[in-house]
Formats: C-alpha cells, structure tokens, sequence
C-alpha cells in the first residue's frame, strides 16, 4: 500500500481533526483507491469515528450531491469533481455525515433550496451532508441520509445518476485509468455501444445540467431520449436537441 496523488489530497479530515491520507492498493491488476486516516497509519492517535473510505465512493458523492450546490457559473470551463475541488475549503468525515466547507462565491443561488447553508465567515460556507451507507450490486456505496426537498420529486434521478457516471468515466478515461471505451464497457458490464452513448453525458452544456439537476429540463429529455443516440458535443446543438425535446 503506497501513496497516490489524489483530487482531494489535504482536503479530507477526521472528525478528530486528523488528515486522511490518499492510499492505494493493487489487487491482480485492479488498483483500489482509499483516504485513511492518519493515525491508522502510523499508529499514532486516534483516529476519527469514519477512518477508511473509497475515494471513488467519497468523489461520487460528492460530485452528484456538490453539483446541485455548486453555481454552473463557477469554474465552467472545469468538469466534474476538478471544478468542485477548486470550491472546496475542508471535508470533515464522521460516521453518518460529511460536512463540507466551500468558498461562498461558488454557490448556488438555488443551494438554499436543496439543503441547509451556513455562512461562517472569510468568504466559507459550511454545508452538512447525511449519508448512510450500503452495498448495491457487490458495491458500497453512499446515499443520502436526508429526505429530498420538495423540489426534487420532479427531477430525473436515473438522468442525474447518469451525468455522474459518465463524468466519472470521462475521468478515468483522460486519467489513464481505464485505456478505452471498450474496456470502459467491459468493466461495467455494459453494452460498448450503450456505454460510447452515455459518454457524451459528461460534456453537456452547465447550464442544461444546472437545469436538470433542479428538475427543470423538458419532460422529454429523459435519461432514454437521450441515449437513443449520442449527445452532440456542441453546447449549442445540445441546447437545440434540448429545445426540439420541449417542443
């Protein structure tokens, strides 16, 4: 188990205040990614009441619970968790609750109305995200703890869910991590043909993702209409597929 550098990296606290550092592990030739607290590592301290977690796990969260907080102004020329991570002042981890502080000016106007945010001062917000914890398909994963606002019952969940993956196959695919769309494929146990459809998802234009993240899209622009074929990369043809949906 060895260090790696990480998008989070210096970020991710304990609840004890500890650091949690980026480590990975090699299982075959499948490398795993974690952030672990500091004192498990060294044997030194105590550590927090959250001392492990997978840092895709912790990214994919955040990416899909930040993006509805996270002003579609802020950093758009970054996707994904590289523009997130540049709003991000401290993750603190505890069992049962993330609570993040971000830099104010990357919020939301609409933030308010999703969850509960707090000023704290020097131009940072403090937002408090509850999760639990479960094991969907072999995985663990983490969902929300707190029940949707009102607002969400008209939102796409599998679209949104479908955003996420597809930026965090982007991801892996600019990283290096996965060599191609095949073996992308492969590695989901999807269709190569599905998975080259949704790929596009990743690029779409911030301000139809802001719409879809706050359920405001077309009713016809559904995770299925959208996949039917692939999404044009041209945030102007995306929004007249979008229009033509509407209509």
């Amino acid at each position: 188990m060895g260090a790696e550098r990480a998008r989070l990296e210096g970020l991710v606290f304990d609840d004890r205040d500890n650091p949690m550092v980026a480590v990975h592990t090699k299982r075959g030739s499948t490398r795993y990614r974690y952030y672990v607290s500091r004192p498990k590592l060294t044997g030194k301290g105590e550590a927090g009441s959250l001392h492990r977690i997978s840092a895709g796990v912790l990214e994919q969260f955040l990416i899909e619970r930040l993006g509805q907080i996270v002003a579609s102004t802020w950093r758009h020329d970054l996707e994904g968790l590289e523009r997130i991570a540049l709003a991000l002042q401290r993750i603190i981890l505890s069992e049962g609750q993330i609570v993040v502080r971000l830099t104010s000016s990357a919020i939301s106007a609409h933030a308010g109305e999703l969850t509960e945010v707090t000023e704290i001062g020097d131009g940072v917000c403090s937002v408090r995200l509850a999760f639990h914890m479960r094991r969907r398909q072999g995985a663990i994963i983490l969902e929300s703890g707190e029940p949707a606002p009102s607002r969400a019952a008209k939102v796409d969940r599998p679209l949104v869910r479908a955003i996420v993956l597809a930026r965090v196959w982007a991801a892996q695919l600019e990283s290096g991590e996965v060599e191609s769309v095949k073996a992308l494929a492969r590695l989901n146990g999807l269709c190569h043909h599905y998975t080259a459809r949704l790929l596009p998802l990743a690029y779409i234009a911030p301000d139809l993702s802001e719409a879809i993240l706050r359920g405001a899209q077309p009713r016809a622009a559904s995770l299925a209409g959208l996949a039917a074929r692939p999404l044009p990369l041209e945030w102007s043809e995306q929004r007249r597929v979008f229009s033509a949906q509407g209509a």
